[in-house]
């Protein structure tokens, strides 16, 4: 069953309410920011501090999520009996609002998600929390991005003047 644009904001309340800072990334993040849906989700990517899996996952337990896969302190994926699954990205975080990857070492690497990197966008009408627009699409490249993320890049860059990767350009 694919993520609508309902589920995605209750999946945010639910979080909020738990004290959980979610983060929307990859393509709803993509979406909010272009304060349109455009294509269907079957997922909802969620950046969070890493000292908030716990509360994340027991909240989200609490409306019927379940872990399906963890890997390590990396990722976490949860679904539910309607098979909405749910991505969440773990990360390190400072008093800044500065963050890295978990697999990084804020103390040896610049941040992956500088401060100014969080934002927010429009999902059916609600303002929500996202990553920027040149940040969305550096998280898009090294791997290969089936058409629906090309097609993503391609309208950020058309939005917001953001270079699109000549990987992306053939649309």
């Amino acid at each position: 069953m694919p993520m609508e644009a309902q589920d995605v904001l209750d999946v945010i309340t639910v979080l909020t309410e738990a004290g959980v800072r979610p983060t929307l990334e990859g393509g709803w993040g993509i979406e909010a920011l272009l304060g349109e849906q455009n294509r269907d989700h079957s997922d909802v990517d969620l950046v969070i501090d890493l000292r908030q899996v716990k509360p994340a996952v027991e909240a989200l337990a609490e409306v019927g999520f379940q872990v399906k896969e963890h890997e390590g302190i990396t990722s976490v994926r949860l679904e539910d009996s309607y098979e909405r699954v749910i991505d969440l990205r773990p990360v390190a975080k400072d008093d800044a609002g500065n963050a890295w990857m978990v697999t990084r070492d804020p103390a040896e690497a610049e941040p992956d998600f500088p401060s100014e990197s969080f934002t927010y966008g429009w999902v059916a009408g609600r303002q929500v929390p996202c990553l920027s627009p040149d940040v969305q699409v550096e998280l898009h490249r090294g791997y290969e991005a089936p058409d629906h993320d090309r097609e993503d890049v391609v309208r950020l860059g058309e939005r917001f003047h953001t270079p699109i990767p000549a990987e992306y350009r053939r649309f």
